[in-house]
């Protein structure tokens, strides 16, 4: 089971800044409320109110970037992550999930799983994010039809899917920006 990050004020994963504002992972966070179902654990968890959140708004892609560095540096480079990165109605990212953790060359990406974590993290719009541990950046068939399948899901669940981004350390891929067409389900 994945576990939930919060991307919030300075104290940082791994000391990475986005614009002079360091990332930092919220695990100093009072648990109020656990429900194990059949498939899930849901934790509803207290946040220290005393401090002013920071949402996180990700205005040129290399935000999104330094915000990836700084999560992929918390997993093995040598396994594919599948990241949902949440973001509220005004496009501020307020936080992200690890949905799943594969073998060298494939995760799997379940809309249910990915979507149901949507809605219990309140997300108004998701961006899912999994690396390629060889570097090579080139989509699979089954990338293509995740993305697809996100589109189409998101669309009737009223949670757009802003983008999947496949991730390396060196390089990335926006299918939005390469393949618009798996946007569109007309």
């Amino acid at each position: 089971m994945g576990t939930s990050r919060i991307l919030g004020k300075p104290a940082a994963i791994n000391g990475v800044s986005v614009r002079g504002r360091k990332v930092r992972d919220l695990t100093q966070i009072e648990t109020v409320y656990v429900r194990t179902f059949s498939t899930i654990l849901l934790k509803v968890n207290r946040l220290d109110m005393s401090r002013e959140p920071l949402r996180l708004r990700i205005s040129v892609p290399a935000d999104l970037i330094e915000v990836l560095h700084a999560i992929y540096a918390l997993y093995d480079d040598d396994q594919e992550h599948l990241v949902m990165l949440v973001l509220n109605g005004g496009g501020d990212v307020t936080g992200y999930k690890l949905i799943s953790t594969g073998a060298q060359d494939y995760t799997i990406g379940d809309p249910r799983v990915i979507y149901r974590n949507a809605l219990m993290l309140g997300a108004a719009a998701i961006i899912i994010v999994h690396n390629h541990p060889s570097g090579d950046i080139t989509p699979s068939a089954a990338d293509m039809d995740m993305t697809r399948q996100l589109a189409r899901a998101g669309e009737l669940m009223n949670v757009e899917l802003l983008d999947h981004i496949i991730y390396s350390p060196k390089n990335q891929l926006s299918f939005k920006q390469a393949m618009p067409s798996l946007f569109t389900t007309a």
